[in-house]
């Protein structure tokens, strides 16, 4: 699964630095940005390859029903107020 998700990405970054390598000199940008895409996509695979491990779904013999980085996850979530808790109701209901 990670090694799918990191092939996928790599191929997705060679598309898009085609495209940027042949739309960019259109657009007047200079020839440093394509580098710096180069560059971002390379320092951004590590990061596409730990979160595509963080986010693999428990096998499914096994008794624990959900990710091992979900609880950590979800602290993270409710720690920026992204995630939703609702409120308890009044008289246990």
């Amino acid at each position: 699964m990670i090694f799918r998700v990191a092939s996928m990405y790599v191929i997705a970054a060679w598309v898009l630095i085609q495209l940027a390598n042949s739309i960019f000199p259109d657009l007047g940008c200079p020839r440093q940005s394509v580098r710096v895409l180069i560059v971002a996509a390379a320092f951004l695979l590590p990061v596409v390859r730990v979160r595509s491990w963080m986010f693999i779904p428990p096998a499914k013999e096994s008794p624990v029903k959900y990710s091992r980085w979900q609880p950590l996850l979800k602290a993270m979530l409710k720690r920026m107020g992204l995630l939703y808790q609702p409120a308890a109701l009044p008289g246990g209901a």
